[in-house]
């Protein structure tokens, strides 16, 4: 009887050694197991493609604008794809770009239309296939795919009048226009601003050029015929031709105005040559832009159009911290 009691607590003792040894063994492979899997490559989805098609992608005027773009790319992995161009000859050109990026696979684009007239057949065809950020570009499309980034530009060009007006207050005075894209929304948008501000305050405007054919010795000629005592800019082409101008003149030269963003114009505010300069908020379109995009091609939210800050630079406040972070900008 004693001897199958040993039998039996030997059998037990044994029974127990060996669970013991299989939850050990089981909790081991389980670590292994783990260990294993974490250190396994993780799935990495492709990166979606953005192209950015904009009129001489190269230019100065695009710095701050371009750097925004990158930051947003950068926070939201995107591939994106500035395309190099240089100053279109027409819509038509501009078009073909865009549609040869989405024939090369980009899923969503980023654009200045250099004409707003006419465009919105083609967005409407083009947002059926990809989504698409106008910057600067007032295009009416009744499209979920498609979203306007843009200052108030009527504000803007109202703006510059009422501060060509403090400059001659209480008299009368006469401006030269030069008036940026004679197609573009945006420049009857500012043109409309101006001139509202110029008739409520006795500025009576002399001539108006539009940026597409203007020169310098155009404008040198125009001003020998016809002087004004203002010259204001609608946008940063026509305000570097009117900053080239002044150089060759600058004892007779009028005061000087404008919308502009490139280096070049920011310079001639810092020098005095430009009284009064209106910069947008470039950076935070081109984060905007990218931001559009990549939440509506990763998570299917909806597009939102928005109105983009500008400020008033002049030589005096141009230093102060909030206008340094809008003029030069982290790159």
């Amino acid at each position: 009887m004693k001897t199958e009691r040993k039998v039996m607590a030997m059998n037990r003792r044994r029974l127990n050694d060996s669970l013991v040894f299989m939850i050990c063994g089981a909790l081991v492979l389980c670590a292994l197991v783990a260990g294993i899997i974490a250190n396994l490559p993780e799935k990495s989805t492709p990166p979606v493609e953005i192209s950015v098609v904009v009129p001489d992608s190269g230019s100065a005027r695009w710095s701050n604008f371009k750097s925004g773009l990158r930051a947003a790319a950068r926070e939201y992995s995107i591939d994106l794809n500035i395309v190099k161009t240089d100053a279109f000859s027409g819509s038509q050109q501009e078009k073909d770009v865009i549609e040869q990026e989405i024939s090369q696979g980009a899923k969503g684009i980023i654009t200045q239309l250099i004409t707003s007239t006419d465009a919105e057949a083609f967005i409407q065809q083009t947002a059926k296939e990809v989504p698409v950020v106008l910057c600067d570009s007032i295009v009416s499309v009744d499209q979920d795919n498609v979203s306007v980034l843009s200052m108030n530009n009527e504000a803007a060009g109202n703006s510059l009048g009422i501060q060509a007006s403090r400059m001659h207050k209480d008299t009368s005075f006469t401006v030269g226009v030069l008036a940026g894209q004679s197609n573009a929304t945006r420049t009857a948008q500012r043109l409309t601003g101006l001139m509202n501000a110029l008739n409520e305050n006795g500025g009576t405007i002399s001539w108006l050029l539009y940026s597409d054919t203007t020169t310098v010795e155009k404008l040198q000629s125009l001003l020998g015929t016809s002087p004004v005592d203002v010259m204001v800019a609608l946008d940063n082409t026509a305000l570097e031709t009117a900053i080239d101008y002044c150089m060759l003149d600058q004892a007779d030269a009028p005061a000087l105005y404008g919308i502009g963003t490139s280096d070049k114009c920011i310079y001639y505010t810092d020098v005095g040559l430009i009284d009064k300069l209106i910069v947008q908020d470039e950076y935070a379109m081109g984060y905007q832009a990218v931001e559009q995009l990549a939440r509506r091609l990763q998570k299917h939210t909806a597009m939102q159009s928005g109105t983009i800050d500008f400020k008033v630079i002049t030589k005096d406040n141009m230093f102060t911290d909030q206008n340094q972070k809008l003029l030069f900008p982290m790159k």
